[in-house]
């Protein structure tokens, strides 16, 4: 019926082109029958590696599906092909799969695992090293699900994450099949998962470290963590302090309301930075005059939040790094950045900012999540015990201290004075005395790190579990 002239004329003059156009269209028909019947059959084993696409890479009829249909799980596709092939699957049949395993750790995915952890089975999985397949540009594990409830199983993990190169996945993988003592592989009850919060697939942990998160107080019980401002145009926004007029930059700002009085057009910004603890990574300005009316009204992503929390006293950290967590001092006068996500309201800022920076909380945040990325909705699940107070205080003022001198001793910082090459006779003695200096700073911050680790090893009695070391490496002063 919705032919054109042309197309019936061709019709009615081509008889075999009409009887292959019609063999075409049934062998299409056949084609849909065939597959909606695997769509609609139940299956004894389902095994795929589904297809990834984030949220915002779909187009309007799929994201509006999903939305529709698969709301739990709208993060990624492959989360709705995890669900999915769930309803492909009989009772008490298996399913395996190749997924990113970011869906294990996340907060996003948090529904799809108390999904799987109240209705399934996990049975097996393998967690393979951050590049395990060449070409692949995401992290990666395959798992295997029973359709069922197993009271009191024991999954096995594998977990390949110090076992670099894809040559080595297979041999490492093998090795653990084989060997029940090798110490990548692991066993679990997956209602264990649930004692740590957002019941991350954390296979590999201690019953002591599970019992740290089921009895003791999460930072988000005494202090708030929050995200930033977020301009949408940093060129546009954003300055490095020695690029604009020192009249126009307002230090020190103490409250909200000085900050609409004197107006300044730019304020000091946090926006994360390299890997640096204790204390540094301030010298950006962002251009907040009028209470940043032109972020608000900039034709982008721009977007002023958690205002109320600007200029007061906290801690902060890089939301994105691919290296250990590590977290500043931030004084009082700063706005913060949403790639710098900042503590506020803690009882006592130096006991924390020790807690944070030791290797204790290295390891407990990456139970919470795996990825690259250090979310506020993560750190206030972090568990504190609160002992030793005045000597952790008295080391961490001291970090704090040292830090602070280094980083002014720059003349890229805005509290620079002067070299402190000129102290002295002559050059000579100068730099000797220089040398010196740092390398007794270097040294003494380095033991006091290390100190701040036992200390905290034997608040958790953790030490079985780690020791104090600290490498040289990971000592975050004189890197430039």
């Amino acid at each position: 019926e919705s032919f054109n002239n042309n197309e019936q004329e061709t019709l009615i003059f081509n008889e075999d082109e009409m009887i292959i156009d019609i063999n075409e269209e049934l062998e299409l028909i056949e084609n849909l029958i065939k597959q909606h019947t695997i769509m609609t059959d139940k299956f004894d084993i389902t095994v795929t590696n589904p297809p990834y696409m984030g949220n915002s890479r779909m187009n309007g009829i799929l994201k509006e599906y999903i939305d529709k249909n698969y709301s739990d799980v709208k993060s990624d596709l492959f989360a709705v092909f995890i669900k999915k092939v769930i309803n492909f699957n009989k009772k008490n049949g298996f399913i395996a799969l190749v997924s990113p395993y970011v869906w294990w750790f996340i907060k996003s995915y948090e529904e799809l695992r108390n999904y799987i952890l109240n209705h399934l089975t996990f049975y097996n999985l393998i967690q393979l090293e951050y590049n395990a397949f060449e070409g692949a540009t995401i992290p990666v594990g395959t798992f295997v699900l029973k359709n069922k409830i197993i009271p009191n199983y024991k999954m096995i993990g594998i977990k390949l994450s110090d076992f670099k190169g894809i040559e080595n996945q297979p041999i490492k993988t093998l090795e653990a099949i084989k060997n029940l003592n090798c110490s990548w592989r692991f066993q679990a009850k997956q209602k264990d998962f649930e004692k740590i919060p957002g019941s991350p697939i954390a296979y590999w942990v201690s019953d002591k470290i599970r019992e740290i998160f089921e009895k003791n107080q999460k930072l988000g019980d005494i202090g708030e963590a929050k995200s930033g401002l977020q301009t949408g145009n940093n060129e546009k926004f954003l300055r490095q302090w020695f690029e604009v007029s020192n009249k126009k930059i307002g230090y020190n700002i103490k409250n909200y309301e000085e900050c609409k009085l004197k107006n300044y057009k730019w304020l000091p910004q946090v926006k994360g930075g390299g890997f640096r603890k204790w204390y540094g990574n301030l010298d950006y300005i962002v251009n907040y005059e009028n209470e940043g009316e032109e972020i608000k009204n900039y034709e982008g992503t721009g977007m002023i939040k958690n205002s109320q929390f600007y200029f007061l006293e906290g801690l902060t950290w890089s939301h994105t790094t691919s290296g250990s967590f590590a977290i500043r001092y931030l004084p009082q006068g700063f706005l913060f950045n949403v790639e710098a996500p900042t503590l506020y309201k803690l009882p006592d800022n130096y006991y924390y900012l020790g807690l944070l920076n030791t290797k204790i909380t290295d390891l407990l945040f990456g139970l919470l999540n795996e990825s690259m990325h250090y979310l506020v909705g993560d750190i206030i699940k972090l568990p504190f015990i609160f002992l030793k107070k005045e000597i952790i205080n008295f080391i961490v003022q001291q970090n704090i201290s040292i830090s602070k001198e280094e980083w002014d001793s720059r003349e890229t910082s805005w509290d620079f004075e002067k070299l402190s090459l000129i102290d002295g006779k002559d050059l000579k003695s100068s730099f000797e005395n220089y040398c010196n200096h740092w390398r007794d700073n270097f040294l003494q911050l380095h033991k006091n790190e290390e100190e701040l680790n036992r200390l905290f090893i034997e608040i958790y009695d953790l030490q079985d579990e780690m020791d104090e070391k600290v490498a040289f490496d990971d000592i975050t002063i004189l890197k430039k």
